[in-house]
């Protein structure tokens, strides 16, 4: 995908109520590639969010850490000035017991700054899902519209 698409893409979803937008891949080093190459090209700060979200989670006693995730993910992208944040592997927000809806929680803390993350699965225009069937991170949304998250296909 070229860079000035990925612009239009970005730019486009900095108005938007959800200001999220998923890179999709359904191999892992495809997206991770993709989101480093181009939040470099595009001067944005790239965090791996399970590196960072471990880095705090793990000061936090076990039973509380469901109710600190959305403030732990807050924190994390509040530390960035930039108006752009890119996230890569998201893998801990499946985990269950963390007890988050892991798209809802990027599309919360996409309110206040628009958030390019990787995720692997597939988006067949009104079903996405991450990971594949019989994975225990698998998930699957119906229905998603253009207000819930842009998508982009990698």
């Amino acid at each position: 995908m070229q860079l000035q698409v990925q612009t239009q893409k970005i730019e486009a979803a900095k108005s938007k109520y959800y200001r999220l937008v998923l890179i999709l891949s359904i191999f892992a080093e495809t997206k991770t590639k993709f989101l480093q190459q181009t939040s470099t090209s595009l001067n944005y700060p790239y965090i791996n969010l399970n590196l960072a979200l471990a880095g705090i989670l793990v000061d936090i006693p076990a039973r509380k850490r469901a109710a600190q995730i959305l403030t732990s993910l807050n924190g994390i992208i509040r530390t960035h000035n930039e108006d752009v944040v890119f996230l890569d592997q998201i893998e801990l927000l499946f985990l269950p017991e963390l007890q988050v809806d892991p798209l809802k929680a990027l599309q919360t803390i996409s309110r206040n700054k628009t958030i390019v993350a990787g995720w692997t699965g597939e988006f067949d225009g009104g079903r996405l899902t991450f990971a594949s069937q019989g994975h225990p991170e698998f998930l699957s949304y119906q229905g998603l519209t253009e207000q819930d998250c842009t998508i982009l296909q990698v």
